[in-house]
């Protein structure tokens, strides 16, 4: 078999094995004690913890924990430039920061308590005009007791006009393939393997030939 050729068809089957980052929801929480200081850097707090990641598809009315810090992080890429708004409906008796791609952009030390409805003026929202590429949001707040229920939510023009829509793997994969100059979506092992099979049906032609 031609030597190039089998280089190629290497190559190839090398590339299926290897799979597409698709956007992360991710969420973890840790218990306070008795170092946690409100009026510090949550984020800081929440990094020298030691923390209990929840598997999580969505966030919508997920359970905030008591005596507990939260951190959402969710992360995305966009083919192009886009204006991104978050939203955050919280229980967070001690506050709450937002961080776009590891840049803090709200600090908010109010007892904050959306009583799950977006009206409320204890929804803390951040609007941010964001590059192409991959984008990382984090979202920490920190709860004393009787924790409620909380919510995540974006705006993008990229996805139904702007509409408010729900934090989900699905709602964020939805953004990426909706942004303009977007490549097409494929099943990168089976056109993997139509490759492979091309370069072998070349090799039998050219073995015939022989």
């Amino acid at each position: 078999m031609n030597k190039k050729i089998v280089a190629l068809l290497s190559s190839f089957l090398m590339l299926g094995s290897f799979s597409s980052q698709a956007a992360v929801i991710t969420y973890s929480y840790a218990e306070l004690d008795g170092s946690f200081d409100a009026s510090s850097n949550l984020l800081d707090y929440f990094n020298s913890q030691s923390a209990t990641e929840v598997s999580v598809t969505d966030f919508d009315l997920e359970g905030t924990f008591d005596d507990s810090i939260m951190n959402v992080t969710f992360t995305f890429d966009l083919a192009s430039d886009s204006a991104f708004e978050v939203f955050a409906g919280l229980d967070a008796g001690y506050g709450a920061e937002i961080y776009i791609n590891d840049a803090l952009v709200l600090d908010s030390t109010a007892d904050l308590w959306w009583s799950k409805k977006w009206t409320s003026s204890d929804v803390i929202s951040f609007e941010q005009f964001l590059t192409a590429g991959s984008n990382s949001f984090t979202i920490v707040w920190a709860e004393e007791c009787c924790g409620g229920l909380s919510s995540i939510a974006f705006s993008s023009p990229l996805v139904s006009a702007g509409d408010f829509t729900t934090l989900s793997v699905d709602a964020l994969g939805l953004l990426e393939a909706s942004a303009p100059g977007a490549p097409v979506s494929v099943n990168a092992p089976g056109t993997v393997g139509i490759l492979a099979l091309s370069l072998l049906a070349l090799v039998r032609v050219r073995n015939n030939k022989a």
